[in-house]
């Protein structure tokens, strides 16, 4: 194993819990990422005194350490799933399935499907071709103001080595200070640790005073406790990444595509993209197992996934909205919230059976004195 397993400019930390976890049971693959990744046990909300702990399985690493866990479940199962990598993908005509493929500079192989199912995140080609492809279909993008950039903690020092890695550590919510483990290089035994750095807008740093700056005031001088002046000098090199990007799409199919995860509805990080893809994913095989068994068309069930799946998607991106760093009033009220115990970013965490995003979304609404004004009222950050 090499550093090539994590990317220090994006190795943000994600946790695995109630909505991933019904996937993961369907799957019957929790045994995967037991072996595979580092058990989450809960968040040390750190500005508040307070620890929400995790009584559910659950599980936390980086979107390699997950996707290579799920490859090992893959992997059980030789002849049926084939993975090509490095391969460019061109929907053709969704209509009748058609689509091309190219291995670096090789030949073009075109070839039809009953289903294609897009899993290519927020810059998704399956989107882009329904866009171009399919009358009506609209994109509706939206932004909020969060924009982040990631520090390493040195596993040398005797804080970071004191840390608990199956817990997040938020030291601050405006905007956010977020730091979590992720596998090393000798995987969820040898864990590393990120901390996403938040800011309200677009922010470089010219120097390492700067920085120190910044992170005092947002963080607090303990912060300086699990950082080296080396990773300083590394933090400021780093890029800022723009995460308060949203897309709204008016179907999640169209012909034989359909749209599963980011590629339909990508939203803000709050720690449910991961978790609500994988979700997305059973109800969408499901579908697919009932047209088999009836013996109707794969469309069928791509029609009746956007019926379904659609209001969830909705309201997951609805949530991840109510999270702006550049609004004070909504961050004040985020952390409010949370609190109190009142958050609708610990109800979007709830295993569906307990609560499903649209309930969760349903009952932050419902808290608006006049909820019929809820959508244009400031204290829409309190849900």
């Amino acid at each position: 194993m090499t550093s090539d397993r994590y990317n220090p400019d994006r190795s943000y930390t994600i946790d695995i819990t109630g909505h991933g976890l019904k996937a993961l049971q369907y799957c019957e693959a929790t045994k995967a990422f037991d072996d595979n990744l580092i058990p989450f046990k809960g968040i040390n909300l750190r500005f508040v005194g307070k620890t929400d702990k995790w009584e559910q399985p659950g599980w936390t690493g980086s979107r390699g350490d997950i996707c290579r866990a799920l490859q090992t479940e893959i992997d059980k199962y030789p002849g049926r799933v084939k993975i090509e990598f490095d391969t460019t993908v061109t929907i053709k005509n969704i209509f009748a399935g058609e689509i091309t493929t190219q291995k670096g500079d090789g030949e073009v192989v075109p070839s039809t499907w009953d289903l294609i199912v897009g899993c290519d995140g927020a810059g998704a080609v399956t989107r882009n071709a329904l866009r171009d492809q399919l009358p009506g279909f609209t994109v509706e993008s939206d932004q909020v103001g969060n924009y982040c950039s990631m520090i390493q903690f040195d596993p040398a020092l005797e804080k970071v080595k004191a840390l608990d890695p199956t817990h997040l550590e938020i030291f601050q919510l405006e905007p956010f200070v977020v730091a979590g483990a992720i596998n090393g290089e000798g995987g969820k035994d040898d864990p590393k640790w990120f901390c996403m750095v938040g800011y309200k807008e677009e922010t470089q740093f010219d120097t390492v005073d700067a920085a120190k700056a910044y992170l005092e005031e947002s963080a607090g001088k303990e912060f300086f406790d699990y950082i080296s002046d080396a990773e300083l000098a590394e933090f400021i090199k780093r890029p800022c990444n723009n995460i308060g990007r949203s897309k709204l799409c008016s179907s999640y199919h169209g012909g034989k595509v359909v749209l599963v995860g980011d590629s339909g509805n990508p939203f803000p990080p709050i720690g449910q993209g991961i978790n609500h893809a994988m979700e997305a994913a059973i109800e969408l095989d499901k579908l697919v197992k009932q047209a088999l068994a009836e013996g109707k068309p794969l469309e069928w069930a791509a029609a009746q996934y956007t019926l379904d799946w659609k209001p969830e998607g909705d309201a997951i991106n609805w949530i991840a909205k109510r999270v702006d760093f550049s609004s004070s009033w909504k961050m004040f009220l985020v952390k409010l919230a949370l609190a109190f115990d009142a958050s609708v970013l610990s109800n979007a965490k709830k295993h569906p059976d307990e609560m499903t995003y649209k309930q969760a979304a349903d009952l932050a609404k419902s808290r608006h004195p006049n909820p019929s004004e809820h959508e244009a009222c400031m204290q829409c950050g309190l849900m």
